[in-house]
């Protein structure tokens, strides 16, 4: 019984906090001098977008625009369309710090990395994020020692 009692306030915490957020999609162009090029795509049914849902920090100094999707049902959907051009992955990491969205209390930080192998340049860049959920349950409750 404590585990579908678990299972249902992990299910409806779910579903809390992702049904109130945008549907967001983040695509990074990574130039080989370390500058990075975000756009941040979010969808909403309601023409207004409001910042505090945001899950990527965007604010005014972003280039935005917002477009009108009908599908064939005739459902309505608004896109912003948010880019920026960052000089490095250190003015991502202040922008993460500076975040007064959804996900301000999620640790965030990105990394790039350029090294030289032979006649070969290697660049990586990455972007950790903190676990989202806290909730706990252990492998125990739901495997037995078989």
């Amino acid at each position: 019984m404590k585990r579908k009692v678990k299972i249902t306030l992990t299910l409806l915490s779910m579903l809390m906090f992702f049904s109130c957020d945008y549907e967001t999609h983040v695509i990074n162009t990574v130039h080989e001098d370390g500058s990075v090029t975000r756009k941040v795509i979010m969808k909403n049914s309601e023409e207004k977008f409001e910042p505090g849902k945001y899950r990527v920090p965007v604010d005014s100094t972003w280039q935005t625009k917002i477009d009108i999707d009908v599908n064939e049902k005739g459902d309505t959907s608004w896109i912003l369309t948010a880019e920026k051009q960052f000089a490095s992955v250190d003015e991502i990491n202040e922008e993460y710090i500076n975040d007064q969205g959804s996900n301000q209390h999620l640790e965030r930080k990105a990394y790039f990395s350029k090294s030289f192998k032979w006649f070969t340049t290697v660049f990586r860049y990455s972007e950790t994020i903190d676990k989202f959920m806290t909730v706990t349950c252990p492998a125990s409750d739901f495997l037995s020692d078989e």
